[in-house]
């Protein structure tokens, strides 16, 4: 089966060929590149939380507002995120890229992250939970 372009980044291939055919050189990500990444993420997943209702504490239905105005946000923050992984602006991110590029290169890559950083999180208060009830 073959690879997916952001797996092949991750194993050290920073050559990525965009749906265009050019080629461009990614750079290796940094923890404070990836840091913003985590953060943008986050944002966004806390924009997409279900409401719930102040008065009942249950879970409410998302409007089409809603749901738009969460669309809008996300593409911006994906363009902006799209720019921390190229080490580019946003203008260069709406100018070289495409939906399949953010679909099958971007998103995943970024999701990796968000992942990688939530289970070591996770892991680490895990670890200090457990120190705490020795």
């Amino acid at each position: 089966m073959e690879q997916k372009p952001f797996e092949e980044y991750l194993e050290g291939n920073r050559k990525v060929k965009l749906s265009s055919g050019k080629e461009v050189e990614v750079p290796p990500l940094t923890w404070g590149r990836e840091l913003k990444i985590y953060k943008a993420l986050t944002e966004v997943l806390k924009k997409l939380a279900a409401p719930v209702d102040a008065k009942t504490g249950e879970v409410t239905a998302v409007t089409p507002d809603q749901m738009y105005s969460f669309l809008l946000t996300f593409v911006d923050e994906a363009t902006n995120i799209a720019a921390l992984v190229f080490g580019q602006d946003a203008q260069w991110v709406t100018e070289n890229l495409t939906s399949s590029d953010m679909t099958e290169f971007v998103l995943p890559l970024s999701l990796n992250i968000f992942n990688k950083l939530s289970r070591g999180m996770t892991n680490a208060f895990g670890a200090l939970a457990s120190l705490e009830k020795k």
